[in-house]
């Protein structure tokens, strides 16, 4: 840390450098105030001189604000009480973020696995809904129109980032563009059409932007660069009109920066309930990281709006999330129970209509019947029955950390995650090296 000053309620500490370490030590380290010599420490970092206004008593609040190294506040913030302590009454202390050893530690073995199983909403031999209960569909249409209104604020704020007017650039593309296009394939002669350019599938879209344009430039310099032929003067022109706009990712930036509160708003206007909110939103992060992963451009890959006829439009799911530690899945093998879900003991084959239920493991499998059963606030329970085919038991000894019923492309299917040890591999004093040179 460099120096603190006072602004306002908060204290505003100043960081030399910008590292992780830096920033750890001020949101997790203990901090401790030294009354005779006036300084400040976090952690283990140097101390450094507190303003003289400042008042330190056993008992005082502080509010302490992060400064980065060019002056621009940070997002951390920190409050705390000073405490003193009989053994060192001159010393006052805001007590750090203790870390309990894990309990149950990857060290020791402990992995996490999913466990997905196949579901059916009826089948022979169970005892089912059959159908989607009421509840479930109102769910369902509060899931859809969250991911709706998520796909809506993000649009809107892509929008934001480009200067450019859409209809400007839909006058140039077809004023300019294609019709260039157009004069260029005609010239050619039937020899020659090898050399025809297409017309760009980013200009057929109904708001091409500006991203669109520069790709096609692109296309334009790469067949330069391979002595093909182009319209004449249709790079220079493209290139002229995107220049005159710059992109401002300020709007898109503050949309991933507060999406969390974002969703939790929109979540709470829908009445969406939290283990509705859970999976749409999961979904909805995943195509937005998805974009990162395939370093797509700029117009490809943004969640879309759910239509009624869309092919994702009838995807829903529910996720149900227990404490930290989890719960014992003998709970739900033995037919108990765990929060939100039970399974009903084993279907004998020949109740089922399959006389073998085998996989290709030689596992037995079993076929059962599940239940959902979650409160609702007029002290009810929102109940579905449906049918499950467990491929393969829980392990013993195991922890469930959540449930999840989710329904995709027209299958249902349960995913349990679940917390199990492995042993641990026994390595002997032999070894054998490889060396790929």
């Amino acid at each position: 840390m460099d120096r603190l000053n006072i602004e306002g309620t908060y204290i505003h500490v100043h960081a030399a450098d910008g590292t992780l370490k830096t920033t750890k030590s001020f949101t997790h380290a203990t901090v401790s105030f030294d009354l005779i010599a006036r300084t400040v420490a976090f952690g283990q970092l140097p101390p450094v001189s507190v303003p003289d206004e400042l008042e330190l008593a056993d008992g005082i609040e502080l509010k302490l604000r992060l400064v980065a190294p060019d002056g621009t506040l940070r997002k951390q913030t920190r409050v705390g009480v000073l405490r003193s302590n009989g053994k060192a009454p001159v010393i006052l202390r805001i007590p750090g973020m203790a870390k309990s050893p894990a309990k149950f530690s990857p060290s020791d073995g402990w992995t996490i696995e999913v466990y997905k199983y196949r579901c059916y909403f009826s089948h022979t031999g169970l005892k089912t809904d059959g159908e989607i209960p009421e509840w479930l569909k109102a769910s369902i249409a509060r899931q859809r129109n969250y991911w709706n209104r998520l796909s809506y604020l993000c649009r809107e704020a892509r929008r934001k980032c480009s200067p450019v007017p859409v209809q400007e650039i839909v006058c140039f593309v077809h004023a300019t563009i294609l019709p260039a296009i157009n004069v260029f394939n005609d010239s050619l002669a039937r020899e020659g059409s090898k050399e025809k350019i297409k017309h760009p599938a980013k200009f057929k879209v109904e708001e091409p932007g500006l991203d669109a344009l520069w790709r096609f430039a692109g296309m334009l310099r790469s067949r330069i660069e391979k002595n093909r032929a182009v319209p004449t003067d249709l790079l220079e022109q493209v290139v002229a009109f995107s220049e005159r706009f710059k992109a401002d990712y300020a709007p898109l930036n503050e949309f991933m920066s507060s999406l969390n509160s974002i969703a939790s708003a929109e979540a709470g206007a829908l009445g969406l309930r939290n283990f509705e909110m859970r999976p749409a939103f999961t979904a909805f992060k995943s195509a937005l990281d998805r974009r990162r992963t395939l370093k797509s451009s700029w117009s490809d890959g943004w969640p879309a709006i759910r239509f009624p006829d869309s092919r994702k439009a009838g995807d829903w799911g529910l996720h149900f999330y227990f404490h930290k530690a989890g719960v014992g899945s003998e709970l739900l093998e033995s037919g108990r129970g765990v929060p939100g879900l039970t399974f009903g003991s084993p279907v004998k084959p020949a109740d089922s209509g399959h006389e073998d239920l085998r996989c290709s493991r030689r596992s037995a499998r079993s076929l059962r019947e599940a239940e959902i059963s979650i409160p609702s606030g007029n002290k009810e329970h929102c109940t579905f029955r449906f049918g499950v085919l467990q491929h393969r038991p829980l392990p013993p000894g195991s922890h469930l950390k959540q449930w999840s019923l989710v329904y995709s492309d027209g299958a249902l299917w349960l995913c349990l995650t679940v917390e199990r040890q492995r042993p641990l591999p026994v390595l002997g004093s032999l070894a054998a090296g490889l060396d790929i040179g």
